[in-house]
């Protein structure tokens, strides 16, 4: 049985800071993010968010002086920033990777989430639900662990 929350949730989201690093002062620190959003427009599942990615992005860098930040979102004109499967995972790939060399990142999503119960009700794996779940599928939470535990 397939569920999809009908509200905004916040589900990657982590803070990454100085990972291995033995001289601080030999780093310059970058601070990274990558920010997603779907509303799912023209869908019965569409939602109306009160806050944006815009909004996210304009506070990681005025307040916290965030400088390199992708948004992936479903008004880009563009084929590459808008959230699917595959934009989402490679881009939490490549900021994960960068985080290596002593960076702070950001990952922030607003969008769906689902549940899947198998019949006995025994294991419900959680997912993401991108743009285009309906022909790629959910982005689960065993993709985002293994993409975060990646930087060992």
């Amino acid at each position: 049985m397939l569920t999809i929350n009908n509200f905004f949730i916040l589900v990657c989201l982590f803070y990454y800071f100085l990972f291995t690093c033995k001289n601080i002062s030999k780093y310059k620190m970058k601070k990274s993010a990558l920010l997603i959003e779907m509303n799912y427009k023209g869908t019965k599942n569409e939602t109306i968010s009160e806050v944006s990615i815009n909004d996210v992005g304009k506070i990681l860098k005025d307040k916290f002086k965030y400088g390199d930040m992708i948004y992936l979102k479903e008004s880009s004109e563009q084929k590459n920033f808008l959230p699917t499967k595959k934009n989402i995972l490679e881009n939490m790939r490549k900021i994960v990777d960068e985080s290596k060399s002593c960076n702070e990142i950001w990952i922030h999503y607003i969008g769906h989430s689902t549940n899947l119960v198998d019949s006995r009700n025994e294991y419900c794996p959680k997912g993401l639900v991108p743009l285009d779940y309906k022909t790629e599928g959910f982005i689960f939470d065993d993709e985002l662990k293994e993409i975060c535990l990646s930087t060992k």
